[in-house]
């Protein structure tokens, strides 16, 4: 069946699904296969649930009823997105970065939201497969706003060729998925394949110029550019932030020389960047100042970044989703710096450190030996490869589940807690009790 042909059922179908456990009626669904599994076992259950059909490339699959097969599932699925974006005939914006894209994407969505009808990136549908499904929504919208996330070269690339994107923004570049981009000017070369297309094709970057390094990137190449930055001369202007604390951080930014201000329940002065970004993208499509201070100082995350929870008795900070060297190190030190008689940290081991895996886990506990922080609680291998050394004074344990053990034995009361660590911590499983404490 050809891209066209497809598109054509695509057009009558309600939608597609690589996941027979939430296939619907008149779903298409593509039958993808990877390392540890294979869509076609489940093709007899999509169908069951009144798919349409499914799209195979398994040999043997031609004669079957009600299955399409093609030379690859993934490549089609691919391709029908691309094609789908094309016809859509939207405004893409794409967002990248070490840190921060997450919650930018999630600023710019609300801001955007204020005048346009916004798709954006649902969870962590960022990669080859959840661009194209994300894309594959895009009906009466204007605008899409799209992550794209990336462990190694030449994958931006890959993401930027399906969808097109008309703008971009590159939040920052920092020690992230080092094991597959192999060093910081891997990381620079990976996350600038989005400035390379929209160079190539006459996009708008927008871009943080007061980041000296997203500022060498973009200048060294012909981009059209809409700025943002902390200080004086950019298209949208930030002042320094004030943190509030527990309460989260006050935002004051310009627009065409005039001053507003606002606030955010986001934790962390380094989200001021995020505000700003989202504040650019919003002026640049024409969104009113006022209106994005007002979708601004509404954004309530909800999804374990840069998030505060007040409880029985403890305070937390929960930015338990991901972790890598740079968005540590900013962490610790925005926890460092709030005033409270006995904070706890929890945190969990960094993951995709590839060879300084040792080195940077060596390198924080270093950093917080000299710390003030009260209680250092630390979970994973990586960082109990060092528990035996007397030079750092902290508990160790071996997952969440033992951490959770030790927290029951002794509960923090009154305390103001962070847990911050990658995904694959689960932190988060002792959200509840911490609450409950």
């Amino acid at each position: 069946m050809t891209i066209g042909a497809l598109y054509k059922e695509f057009l009558t179908s309600s939608g597609v699904t690589t996941d027979s456990r939430t296939a619907g009626k008149e779903q298409i669904f593509f039958a993808l296969r990877g390392e540890n599994f294979d869509g076609n076992r489940y093709i007899d259950e999509a169908l069951e649930r009144g798919c349409r059909f499914a799209v195979s490339d398994h040999p043997g699959m031609e004669e079957r009823e009600n299955v399409t097969v093609v030379a690859d599932v993934l490549i089609a699925l691919q391709e029908l997105a691309l094609h789908h974006r094309r016809q859509w005939g939207g405004k893409v914006l794409a967002i990248t970065g070490s840190n921060g894209k997450t919650t930018t994407r999630e600023l710019v969505n609300a801001v955007l939201s204020e005048k346009y009808r916004v798709l954006s990136t649902q969870g962590n549908l960022n990669n080859h497969i959840g661009v194209p499904l994300t894309l594959l929504e895009l009906a009466d919208q204007e605008i899409g706003v799209i992550e794209m996330g990336a462990n190694h070269a030449g994958e931006i690339a890959k993401l930027c060729r399906i969808a097109e994107p008309d703008a971009g923004i590159i939040t920052n570049i920092g020690k992230a998925h080092l094991e597959g981009f192999g060093s910081l000017e891997g990381v620079k070369k990976a996350k600038g394949e989005l400035y390379d297309h929209l160079e190539k094709n006459g996009g708008t970057a927008i871009v943080d110029l007061s980041d000296p390094i997203i500022s060498e990137m973009a200048g060294s190449r012909n981009l059209e550019v809409f700025s943002y930055g902390e200080g004086d001369g950019y298209d949208v202007d930030g002042a320094p932030v004030a943190s509030k604390g527990e309460a989260g951080i006050d935002v004051t930014f310009s627009i065409h020389q005039k001053s507003y201000k606002t606030s955010s329940v986001l934790f962390g002065s380094y989200n001021m960047k995020n505000i700003l970004a989202a504040a650019a993208t919003g002026t640049w499509l024409g969104v009113v100042p006022d209106k994005i201070v007002a979708a601004v100082s509404r954004y309530i995350p909800d999804n374990n970044r840069s998030q505060l929870a007040r409880g029985r008795t403890n305070t937390l900070i929960l930015d338990a989703y991901n972790a890598n060297p740079s968005s540590v190190a900013g962490a610790v030190r925005e926890f460092e710096q709030m005033d409270h008689p006995d904070k706890v940290l929890i945190l969990g081991d960094m993951y995709e450190t590839g060879s300084d895996e040792e080195h940077e886990h060596r390198a924080l506990l270093q950093h917080l030996a000299g710390s003030d922080i009260g209680k250092v609680m630390l979970v994973g291998k990586r960082f109990g490869q060092f528990s035996r050394d007397p030079k750092f004074p902290f508990q160790f344990f071996g997952d969440v589940e033992e951490c959770l053990g030790s927290l029951r034995e002794d509960p923090p009361r009154n305390s103001l807690v962070m847990l911050k660590g990658s995904r694959k911590n689960a932190l988060e499983k002792a959200t509840n009790f911490l609450l409950d404490c």
